[in-house]
Order: structure tokens, then sequence, then C-alpha cells
């Protein structure tokens, strides 16, 4: 997709300082995700404006964020993450029972040697098929990395909602308000980015989040149990296929799973 179509396609109307990530994709997965960004700050340095010394705001600390922030620093990005959570990629982190592949969409259509390619082949924070969890661990650590090598150009809040935002004509004044603290605050930064993800299932609704353990690991005991999978994505699939066998077999052929 051409540069120009990504910013006006992610830029909010009437602001050409404010970017959603990802609003009203289809395709939502952790990978599509990392992609979305990637490709929107690579379109803000090419054909919006260089973000080097440029001060943007990151609000949202999953894996699209992230990746957002990490690229924004190899352009020279001075960037602040907000994260309302108390720690980043909270989502996936208790998600033990969620194996995650980058290139599950693509299976079986787009094959190397016969087989789908674990590694995700990104830019900046990089990962191959693993259990969510895992995932999550080995995505802050690379976040760690790169904080590390870019050091006061990284400044991360987390317990920090964002309450406002309100556009002018040269930047975004950003409204916060830290958990801990009883003021909201201010700051001006040159572009925001939303990376507020898709949201979770209303606690009201009695219904789990993908990512929260849906019970499948004690379903398949001895005795006979009746239980109803709604869906017949790749989710779906794969809560049927836990649902019959012994967690030893699915952790042994998880990745066995995902060939042809």
């Amino acid at each position: 997709m051409p540069y120009d179509r990504i910013l006006d396609l992610m830029s909010v109307p009437g602001s050409s300082r404010i970017f959603v990530l990802g609003a009203y994709a289809r395709r939502v997965t952790i990978y599509s995700q990392q992609v979305r960004a990637v490709n929107l700050v690579d379109a803000i340095q090419h054909y919006g404006f260089g973000l080097c010394g440029r001060q943007v705001a990151i609000v949202g600390g999953g894996a699209g964020g992230l990746t957002a922030a990490a690229r924004a620093l190899v352009y020279g990005g001075n960037v602040t993450v907000f994260e309302q959570s108390a720690s980043l990629l909270s989502v996936q982190s208790e998600a033990s029972h969620r194996w995650v592949h980058p290139h599950l969409y693509e299976w079986p259509v787009e094959l190397i040697d016969g087989q789908l390619p674990d590694n995700a082949g990104l830019p900046v924070l990089d990962w191959s098929a693993q259990n969510a969890d895992d995932l999550a661990k080995h995505l802050r650590t690379e976040w760690a990395a790169v904080a590390r090598k870019f050091g006061e150009a990284v400044d991360e809040r987390r317990y920090t909602a964002v309450t406002k935002l309100k556009s002018q004509a040269d930047g975004v004044l950003v409204t916060s308000k830290e958990a801990k603290k009883p003021l909201p605050d201010e700051q001006k930064f040159d572009l925001v980015i939303l990376a507020v993800g898709y949201g979770l299932e209303s606690d009201d609704l009695r219904q789990h989040s993908y990512w929260q353990p849906d019970g499948l690991a004690w379903a398949a005991k001895k005795e006979e149990q009746r239980l109803l999978i709604a869906g017949y994505g790749d989710g779906a699939l794969t809560d049927l296929i836990s649902s019959v066998l012994p967690t030893s077999i699915m952790q042994r052929s998880s990745k066995m799973l995902l060939r042809p």
C-alpha cells in the first residue's frame, strides 16, 4: 500500500498529527499490528515529516505500540510510551494456553520449502512462533534492550492513562493521569500514535478474553465432557484440538499443528 494512503487511512480526521493504529482492521493479530506500526512510522518518516528530534507520544504499551516506539527511535525520535497497566504487554502475559504464529493467516499458501516460516522477519522487536506468555516476555526483553540503547530518548510511563488529546497547529497537547499522582499532567508532542488495541470482552458479559485461561486445560479428562466451541477460525480450531488431546501432546505437537 502506498505510504500516502497509509497516512490517510490511519490519521484522525481533522488532524495530521494524530494516528490510530489498526482501527477497523480485519486482520487482528500481534504480527499484523506490528507490521502496521512499522509501515505507519515509515510513512510518517518518509512522506509526513522527519522524525529526528521530534517528540512522539505512543499511547499503549502492547506489541503494536512498542513496535511503533522502537521504529520511531531508529529514525531519531524522542518517544514517550503511555501504558495504563502496571506492565507492558500485560494482555498476553498470562496466556500460556495460546500458541501464536506470525504467519498463521498465510498458511498454507506462502510456504518455504514446504514449511511455514516461524520467524516474523520484522526490522524491530522480531520474534518467532511460541506461547503467548513467552512472547510477551521476549518482546519486553527486546524493548528493554532498545530502551537502553537509546537512553534519554525514551520515556516510559506506566500506570498512566491518557485522558485527552487536543490538536494544535504545531502539535498535540496530551493530558495524562498517573495513578499515584493527584493531578493530571499536560505535555505537548509533535505527533501521537494511538496503539490501544481492540479492547477486551466486558466482565459484565461473563465472557473470557481470548487471552485469558478458558478452562480447556482441564477439559481433556477421562470422564466425558460436553463442550460448546463457537466459531470457525484459528482460535476455535485450536480450542477444539486442545479439548480432545492431552496437554502433554499439545505441548509437543503445537508447532506440528501449523504444518500442512
